[in-house]
């Protein structure tokens, strides 16, 4: 996935077009789940009322505490989210930010955001999305990131999940820093710089530096 990525990255730089990415973060996303929204995702995906039950019953039944010093308090009922460490919360997670991924294919299959490499690919890449780690791809259009702005809001308000763009970052590929300046007021986030990290690997248009695989070598030998 990282490399073909890298060769959508690469393919929008040598056509001299210019792309925006937008590498999400979701603020506690795992905490703030809407357990309604997550119900209808169900639904939705042809799950039986069978099963539905047995998620809602997952849901609502469970418990948390909160673990402060060495120190367990008492046991309450949550209202939202899934629980971290609970083996059926990524898939529960998953299938709600699967919903994110269908609302932008759908708002570029409508003309309203343009994916990168859209010459070669039908309508271009335009998201990547893996448990909590999202990457979006877009062509270089004020307007039409105006409304995946307006498309992300608009899932925050359906699913609870609310992007953290103080701890998001844009990068563009081929624009120059008036462009990028223009997308990081839009979004309010910082400006980032390649390698962009996917899946915990190192991803870029142009050629890795040795030092970009530190990181690796230094988690080898944490764990050597």
């Amino acid at each position: 996935m990282g490399f073909w990525l890298c060769m959508r990255f690469l393919t929008t730089h040598v056509s001299k077009k210019v792309g925006i990415v937008l590498k999400l973060d979701f603020e506690k996303a795992y905490d703030k789940l809407n357990w309604d929204f997550l119900l209808e995702c169900h639904s939705m995906r042809g799950f039986s009322e069978t099963w539905c039950g047995w998620i809602k019953k997952i849901l609502y039944d469970g418990t948390v505490s909160i673990k402060l010093n060495n120190f367990v308090g008492p046991y309450f009922q949550s209202a939202k989210g899934v629980r971290q460490g609970d083996p059926h919360s990524p898939f529960l997670f998953n299938l709600a930010a699967e919903c994110l991924a269908k609302m932008i294919k759908n708002a570029r299959r409508n003309k309203l955001i343009v994916g990168l490499a859209a010459d070669l690919i039908p309508d271009g890449i335009v998201v990547l999305q893996y448990d909590d780690d999202t990457i979006i791809c877009i062509e270089h259009d004020v307007e039409k990131a105006v409304n995946l702005k307006l498309l992300l809001y608009i899932f925050e308000m359906m699913s609870g999940l609310k992007v953290n763009y103080q701890k998001s970052e844009i990068f563009t590929v081929g624009g120059d820093d008036n462009v990028i300046k223009t997308y990081a007021d839009l979004f309010n986030c910082d400006i980032g710089k390649f390698p962009i990290k996917y899946l915990g690997m190192p991803v870029s248009y142009t050629a890795l530096k040795n030092s970009d695989l530190d990181f690796i070598v230094e988690k080898i030998y944490e764990v050597v």
